[in-house]
Protein backbone atom coordinates (compact mmCIF):
# COMPACT_ATOMS: atom_id res chain seq x y z
CA UNK A 1 0.00 0.00 0.00
CA UNK A 2 1.18 3.50 0.09
CA UNK A 3 2.02 3.75 3.07
CA UNK A 4 4.75 0.99 2.99
CA UNK A 5 6.17 2.83 0.10
CA UNK A 6 6.11 6.09 1.98
CA UNK A 7 7.64 4.74 4.77
CA UNK A 8 10.16 2.88 3.24
CA UNK A 9 9.04 -0.41 4.44
CA UNK A 10 8.86 -1.59 0.54
CA UNK A 11 11.12 -0.73 -1.76
CA UNK A 12 8.73 -0.04 -4.78
CA UNK A 13 9.47 -0.64 -8.36
CA UNK A 14 13.27 -1.31 -9.34
CA UNK A 15 12.95 -1.01 -12.70
CA UNK A 16 10.97 0.83 -15.26
CA UNK A 17 9.30 -1.89 -16.70
CA UNK A 18 7.13 -2.86 -13.57
CA UNK A 19 3.84 -1.08 -13.07
CA UNK A 20 2.02 0.05 -10.50
CA UNK A 21 -1.73 -0.80 -10.80
CA UNK A 22 -4.51 1.34 -8.59
CA UNK A 23 -7.73 -0.20 -9.01
CA UNK A 24 -10.97 2.36 -7.23
CA UNK A 25 -13.83 0.36 -6.18
CA UNK A 26 -15.73 3.64 -4.38
CA UNK A 27 -16.62 6.77 -5.92
CA UNK A 28 -14.25 9.23 -6.97
CA UNK A 29 -15.56 11.85 -5.03
CA UNK A 30 -15.65 10.02 -1.61
CA UNK A 31 -12.19 8.97 -2.48
CA UNK A 32 -11.25 12.67 -2.44
CA UNK A 33 -13.46 14.23 0.44
CA UNK A 34 -11.74 11.44 2.58
CA UNK A 35 -7.90 12.34 1.47
CA UNK A 36 -8.61 16.29 2.23
CA UNK A 37 -10.23 14.81 5.64
CA UNK A 38 -7.00 12.59 6.47
CA UNK A 39 -4.77 15.84 4.88
CA UNK A 40 -6.19 18.54 7.29
CA UNK A 41 -6.13 16.67 10.14
CA UNK A 42 -2.46 15.70 9.48
CA UNK A 43 -1.64 19.29 8.72
CA UNK A 44 -3.60 20.61 11.79
CA UNK A 45 -1.88 18.34 13.97
CA UNK A 46 1.73 19.05 12.26
CA UNK A 47 2.22 15.49 11.04
CA UNK A 48 3.37 14.49 7.38
CA UNK A 49 5.95 14.87 4.92
CA UNK A 50 6.24 16.88 1.88
CA UNK A 51 7.55 14.51 -0.77
CA UNK A 52 8.47 15.85 -4.65
CA UNK A 53 6.71 14.56 -7.63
Amino acid sequence: DIGAGLSGAHQGRTTPEEIVVFHSVGLGHQDAAAAWAAYRNATEAGLGVTIPI
